[in-house]
């Protein structure tokens, strides 16, 4: 369960320009920490999904940082107590939540956004166990309920059908990469 750090290695490694640009949105210098430069122009779909998971990421980065490393939080039970909305608006992580940069699932098919406060303890369980994929929805399942559940668990299934299926090509049938 969790803990691949190829998947998270990231996480452990100083990105110092994300920070330097983090910095100066805290301290009010800046208004906007992503650039959209590198996206001139009308967006195509493989953009759209790279710029989504780009801001995903630097947005799970950001939180590690100040949980971790700012606010000292060396387990997730004392991050959990600093999961409240006045420490995601001091450190401007608000607009990861708000703006639903952050969620689990493939992106454009079915993504399960975080849009609620609430929504930090899944985060962070996400972020100190490191869940891979499949762990991240169950995580979003057991923590979230109602609507959101079910739909999350639709979505779960419809993963390890598409996995199961592109699985059963590729060993059973002989199609796809090294075919």
């Amino acid at each position: 369960m969790g803990k691949n750090y190829t998947t998270w290695g990231f996480l452990d490694v100083m990105d110092k320009n994300l920070l330097y640009d983090f910095a100066n949105t805290v301290d009010g210098s800046k208004t906007c920490l992503f650039r959209d430069s590198n996206f001139a122009g009308s967006l195509t779909e493989d953009k759209e999904y790279y710029r989504s998971e780009m801001q995903k990421r630097q947005g799970y980065y950001l939180m590690w940082f100040v949980y971790r490393h700012v606010l000292g939080c060396d387990t997730l039970e004392k991050a959990k107590e600093y999961a409240t909305e006045e420490i995601l608006r001091q450190y401007r992580l608000w607009n990861f939540i708000w703006n639903s940069k952050m969620y689990v699932g493939i992106k454009g098919i079915n993504e399960m956004r975080f849009w609620k406060v609430e929504d930090m303890a899944i985060i962070l369980e996400i972020l100190y166990y490191r869940y891979e994929f499949f762990e991240q929805m169950e995580c979003f399942i057991r923590n979230t309920s109602n609507m959101r559940q079910a739909r999350c668990k639709k979505a779960f299934l419809e993963c390890q059908t598409m996995m199961g299926e592109a699985h059963y090509r590729n060993l059973i049938l002989g199609e796809g990469e090294g075919a």
